[in-house]
């Protein structure tokens, strides 16, 4: 009583527990054992099992017999070599499966007068009637020999299955009486296990409350002088209560303030958020105006590079009429030689022709005309190389002029593709920059919702703060009542006997 009173709470308790948890475990062994008695496939269930199995494997043997006993009658009276082989046949079978059985029940445990009555008893005379039937019925029967078969059906085979009969009758009986007994034996152990399991609970219960009654006890005296260690705590916690109070009353002060700013950051988000908008429109807007101007570049480019082909096929023609001005200028030295070797041949054919006199005059005439058409073939001869000179002049300035030309052009076109690359550029990095503008609107977005439900937050943590107060002045409340509750505890104690 002295030691118990001196341990504190938990060795209390642990005490109380470890006393349970004794008689639980010795409670929950005895029932361990009495199940595993019991239990299926336990050692008076397998007993149990094996003398009902006995009454039911000892049944058959008779039956077998009376089959073969059967088949032999059947024997007896047929002629036909094909069926007196299949019942022949049939009788070896039922001889084998009363072997097979036989060889089981020897390796089973059994009691001497169960394995008298059922391995020597009852297997003798069977064994003997198997042993006449295939010595000696089966060639009468293989014979044809009916009365022999007669006299052995009526004679030896018939008495040995009557004491075989018996035996098994013998069998029979004591297996009845092993189940039984068996059957009794698992009711008096289940019995005898459940008085001491009761027994065993009543002695848990009583010990269990004779300890709890000393730790109550001991808690008694505890509890008295806790109570004014109690009260102090409730006294502090009340007036925890109430500082904690006046600071979540402002702390809701403080977050009405925060919601009103959020709802400013808001509003501004929504405005910046419309900028961008019109930003975003005016870069697209660029962009298809940049797009335009690209398209408009293509077809100059395409444009200059005709002009380019088309000069390059002037040069080309003014080249092959400075070829032909050449040939032309051949040309007229030819014929600038032909009027001189002419002119020459009218001067001899003149000369002759003084020389001919009056014959000849005609002859002088024509040698003076072609000597005339040969001075006009030589002036109009000058003045073609004079006009062919000047055309290659003025042809070799036109090809100067068109190669100056087309380089001008060259560089033209070039300049138009530098321009359109640089308009490309352009376009992309407007384009850029309109995902750019759709990512922060986005962002803008998802910030003025997030300053939304930040606001919608604080309206609710505003709510919360509200409650909590109410909350703290339901525990100042509980507190007070708490304080009652201690002195009508310690009034209580005081009364209680020692």
């Amino acid at each position: 009583m002295g030691r118990i009173a001196n341990l504190n709470v938990t060795q209390k308790l642990a005490l109380l527990v470890g006393t349970f948890l004794v008689g639980f475990s010795a409670f929950g062994l005895l029932a361990y054992r009495t199940l595993n008695v019991v239990e299926v496939n336990g050692p008076l269930y397998q007993d149990i099992v094996r003398s009902k199995d006995i009454v039911a494997d000892v049944l058959p043997p008779p039956e077998y017999i009376i089959e073969l006993y059967l088949v032999s009658l059947e024997l007896s009276h047929e002629r036909d070599p094909s069926l007196v082989q299949k019942l022949v046949e049939r009788g070896e079978g039922l001889r084998r499966d009363y072997a097979n059985r036989h060889t089981f029940w020897t390796k089973e445990p059994l009691t001497p007068e169960m394995r008298d009555a059922l391995l020597v008893r009852s297997y003798r005379p069977a064994l003997g009637f198997f042993e006449i039937w295939e010595q000696e019925y089966v060639p009468a029967a293989r014979a044809g020999d009916s009365k022999r078969m007669d006299e052995l059906v009526h004679g030896k085979l018939r008495s040995l299955y009557e004491e075989h009969r018996r035996a098994v009758d013998d069998v029979v009986i004591l297996a009845t009486k092993a189940t039984t007994d068996h059957e009794a034996a698992a009711r008096a152990e289940v019995a005898r296990s459940s008085r001491i399991l009761f027994g065993l609970a009543a002695l848990i219960a009583s010990s269990s409350l004779g300890v709890a009654f000393l730790i109550g006890r001991s808690l008694v005296a505890r509890l008295r002088a806790s109570s004014v260690s109690l009260m102090s705590t409730a006294t502090q916690i009340s007036a925890t209560s109430k500082h904690q109070q006046t600071a979540v009353n402002n702390y809701s002060a403080s977050s009405s303030q925060i919601a009103a700013a959020v709802k400013e950051i808001s509003a501004t988000s929504q405005e910046l958020r419309s900028t961008l908008a019109d930003v975003n429109q005016a870069a697209a807007r660029s962009s298809s105006l940049a797009e335009s101007g690209r398209e408009g570049l293509r077809d100059m480019d395409a444009t200059m590079h005709q002009l380019a082909e088309a000069t390059s096929s002037i040069s080309r023609k003014l080249s092959v009429i400075r070829e032909k001005a050449n040939d032309i200028n051949l040309a007229v030295t030819t014929i600038t030689k032909v009027a001189d070797q002419t002119n020459l041949l009218s001067v001899n054919a003149a000369i002759e022709a003084e020389k001919a006199g009056e014959y000849g005059l005609g002859f002088l005439v024509v040698a003076r005309e072609i000597r005339r058409l040969a001075d006009q073939s030589a002036v109009a001869t000058l003045d073609i190389d004079q006009m062919v000179r000047q055309m290659q002049a003025a042809v070799s300035s036109g090809v100067m002029e068109m190669d100056k030309f087309s380089e001008e052009v060259r560089r033209g076109v070039g300049t138009v593709e530098q321009t359109g690359v640089h308009l490309s550029q352009i376009i992309e990095q407007v384009q850029s920059l309109s995902s750019r503008i759709d990512a922060v609107n986005e962002g803008m977005q998802a910030q003025a919702q997030g300053a939304t439900q930040i606001s919608d937050a604080m309206g609710h943590l505003t709510d919360d703060a509200r409650q909590t107060a109410a909350s703290l002045s339901e525990f100042n409340s509980a507190t007070d009542g708490l304080r009652q509750v201690v002195s009508d505890l310690r009034r209580e104690l005081t009364n209680a006997p020692a």
